[in-house]
């Protein structure tokens, strides 16, 4: 009964993708490691912290457009390399995973 009151309460918690959030960013053969290209990561928090801050947006539409700053970030990178690819991979993950207002500020912060 514990095990799922805990499970039950992990699901809905906010910071259950922090985790996931962690390995995409440091995976550096699948998502080509944003989080440690400190310059892009960088451009990509600049972008989202004042959508997050907006209050005339919904939660899902701070959701949408931290994942199109986190994708016209990652584009700008030149094409047909095979980190650019990569981050596009990231960027992808992103649009699964990055759902909610409470997902964009666990994934900012």
């Amino acid at each position: 009964m514990a095990t799922a009151r805990i499970r039950n309460m992990i699901e809905k918690s906010p910071w259950k993708n922090a985790y996931f959030f962690a390995r995409k960013l440091l995976n550096t053969d699948q998502y080509g490691a944003l989080g440690k290209n400190e310059k892009l990561l960088l451009k990509i928090i600049k972008g989202c912290a004042p959508i997050l801050q907006c209050e005339n947006l919904s939660g899902e539409d701070k959701a949408s457009v931290c994942r199109n700053c986190i994708c016209e970030t990652v584009g700008q990178l030149k094409d047909g390399t095979k980190t650019k690819q990569n981050l596009m991979n990231f960027v992808e993950e992103m649009e699964r995973i990055l759902i909610t207002e409470d997902d964009a500020i666990v994934f900012y912060v």
